[in-house]
């Protein structure tokens, strides 16, 4: 039976995702860890985890007593390995929106007393949903949902595992999760400053859920992937069908032309380490000896036109050296 593991990011509407989890799982099926010291962290998880150093024997536990879910505020590397990447759940949600929340969160409970300037500009506070996704292709995991997009994520996600998780609202702030915060200009140019890749990587999750949630209304399968490369000799990259080990087949175009197509079947070492689908044969090499800077390159399922997450890219010089 699948187990599921849920990279809770603070102030991503994840305790009400976690609540409802817990509810439909069942307490003795969750395990969770929130750090060594947090009373929710579970015996097992401070047992094999923080005191033992033990991980596989901890995974071994965890089966042994027929786990299915485990929740807690850590980084998607720290799991992967053990429970792979298919059935890893997160939630992201606008990076300056979660900023203004976990502030408010650390002054109501954890006693904090520095001002706002002070807080988003601490280290520990920068890029706090990058720094979840360290070390894994965020595209990799199984689902990713966006606050402000709830229950729409909620019903997407049950739909793809066959769950029937409830929507519930607990630990929120503010009267809904889609309320927005303000705040002056300059403390939001500086927020957007200081955490640009967290944007980035946030404006992307955002069209990928946008992809998923029109395919869904079509009854179309939804594929996993990015463009991992481009060279003078090939286009290169990655993708994997949600819910079916057959391999993907990739339209490659340049400048809106098409110039061939790729089966997603060959293996990428960092995807078959965490436990991607197929083992990680999903990989994809198209020649392309004629690609010149400032190409236009796009990469597309060929069965429903869905663009990869990288497409389209512009060549660059450094791409293709001086071609």
């Amino acid at each position: 039976m699948d187990s599921f593991v849920f990279v809770h990011i603070p102030k991503t509407a994840g305790t009400s995702f976690r609540l409802g989890a817990d509810q439909y799982f069942g307490e003795k099926m969750v395990c969770r860890d929130y750090g060594p010291k947090a009373p929710e962290t579970s015996e097992d998880v401070k047992e094999w985890i923080y005191k033992g150093n033990n991980f596989w024997g901890f995974a071994k536990v965890f089966r042994e007593k027929g786990h299915r879910y485990l929740a807690g505020h850590f980084p998607a590397n720290k799991y992967a390995p053990l429970f792979g990447v298919e059935h890893m759940i997160t939630f992201l949600r606008d990076p300056v929106q979660r900023v203004i929340s976990e502030y408010n969160h650390f002054v109501r409970f954890h006693g904090y007393t520095d001002d706002f300037q002070t807080f988003y500009r601490a280290p520990r506070f920068i890029n706090r949903q990058l720094k979840a996704l360290h070390g894994i292709a965020w595209a990799s995991l199984g689902f990713i949902g966006i606050t402000e997009k709830y229950e729409d994520s909620l019903r997407l996600l049950n739909g793809k595992y066959e769950l029937t998780i409830p929507l519930l609202a607990a630990n929120m702030s503010k009267a809904s999760i889609i309320d927005v915060h303000t705040l002056s200009a300059s403390d939001e140019e500086n927020i957007r400053r200081l955490n640009a890749g967290e944007l980035a990587v946030y404006r992307q999750v955002c069209e990928h859920f946008k992809q998923r949630s029109a395919l869904a209304e079509l009854g179309h399968p939804f594929v996993r992937g990015m463009i991992g490369g481009v060279s003078h000799e090939a286009v290169v990259g990655w993708a994997v069908f949600d819910n079916t080990d057959e391999p993907v087949t990739i339209e490659v175009l340049v400048d809106g032309n098409l110039i061939g197509t790729a089966k997603a079947k060959n293996y990428r070492p960092p995807l078959g380490q965490i436990g991607a689908h197929r083992g990680g044969y999903v990989g994809f090499n198209l020649k392309a000896p004629r690609l010149k800077t400032g190409n236009s390159i796009e990469c597309r399922v060929a069965e429903t036109g869905q663009s990869l997450i990288g497409s389209p890219r512009l060549v660059t010089e450094k791409d293709v050296g001086n071609k």
